[in-house]
């Protein structure tokens, strides 16, 4: 029995083994760059010895090609603090005693469509992730997507690490990431809206402890 075990299992391996080698061989798989064996892919960090055995970190959606069903940022989650039905006016910032450079902030804002603000969004460390309404239109460290405010809403997921902004808008149909190098001394973050008020409808944000 025990034979016929370690048979099946071979087989099993030598099956599973080929297929990898045929998903790898494709015309327009990268051959030395990172790429799970398919679906949305983001990050890839690595390679890290540690313990005999070489690390690969990254995000991954295996239910899709866009962004979303990820949980291992949540992992890391350490102290949080939340908002909800806040209406933000111009110079307000209930994020002035908040201070770090790890954090998860998960936020859905909303605007008076008949009393549009001219931007409205976030300063993390110095730099600004902006929304503009009149251009639909999402920015941050020198980079832009389009992004519509369906109904005068937007949800936002900022991951802030201490040398990257990644920007999610509205469930991943935007995905921005960018390096930047902030002032060591700048630990500050906040939410703002320039021209009118905003409502924030949800704000969550979470201290996050490092992976190390």
């Amino acid at each position: 029995m025990i034979r016929c075990l370690s048979i099946a299992l071979l087989a099993l391996f030598s099956t599973t083994l080929a297929a990898a080698e045929e998903v790898y061989n494709e015309v327009y798989r990268p051959q030395f760059h990172f790429s799970p064996k398919k679906n949305w892919t983001n990050d890839p960090n690595g390679l890290v010895y540690y313990k005999a055995t070489w690390h690969l970190f990254f995000q991954h959606n295996p239910k899709g090609i866009e962004w979303g069903n990820m949980k291992e940022i949540e992992l890391l989650h350490d102290r949080t603090q939340e908002w909800s039905g806040l209406e933000l006016n111009p110079g307000d910032n209930p994020l002035a005693e908040t201070t770090g450079d790890l954090f998860d902030i998960q936020a859905e804002l909303g605007f008076d469509p008949a009393n549009t603000p001219s931007d409205f969004g976030f300063v993390l460390r110095g730099e600004a992730v902006k929304y503009d309404p009149a251009k639909k239109e999402l920015s941050c460290l020198g980079a832009t997507a389009p992004i519509d405010a369906a109904d005068g809403e937007i949800a936002l997921q900022l991951l802030l690490d201490r040398t990257t902004i990644e920007a999610f808008g509205n469930g991943g149909k935007v995905s921005m990431s960018s390096c930047f190098l902030p002032d060591p001394k700048n630990m500050s973050i906040g939410v703002y809206t320039n021209g009118a008020p905003i409502t924030i409808k949800k704000l969550e944000v979470h201290r996050l402890k490092s992976s190390w």
